[in-house]
């Protein structure tokens, strides 16, 4: 599966998706249900200040190959298993990339924040 590791990861906001089904009643009261016992998380990846032409081509490669239908495998960069290794989640982008070339650096990019959300 697809995934980027030489794009470098300032900091990972991490939150849960409240999934929960409400229904309103006539009276006000609020009817709350869970569909099913998953919790799925949504992270908020934001980049390193200035990435390099290989960073965001591998960022790029990845969106094009997945865009925001198909999920791939990512490595949470702080989180580990119990073996040590990076805990991996199954995402898919929740929006397109938005980036900038800086104009006084040649070759370098400026990513915006985007989220990877759990399927």
């Amino acid at each position: 599966m697809a995934n980027f590791s030489l794009f470098k990861i300032k900091k990972v906001k991490q939150t849960e998706i409240d999934l929960a089904i409400k229904s309103e009643s006539a009276s006000g009261l609020v009817k709350t249900r869970v569909p099913y016992t998953k919790i799925r998380k949504e992270f908020t990846i934001t980049p390193i200040e200035v990435s390099t032409q290989e960073e965001i081509d591998e960022l790029l490669a990845l969106w094009n190959a997945v865009r925001t239908t198909s999920p791939f495998v990512w490595n949470h960069p702080t989180q580990k298993d119990q073996y040590g290794n990076p805990k991996q989640f199954t995402v898919r982008f929740k929006e397109p990339i938005q980036y900038e070339q800086d104009a006084s650096l040649h070759n370098y990019y400026t990513v915006d924040t985007f989220t990877l959300s759990e399927v």
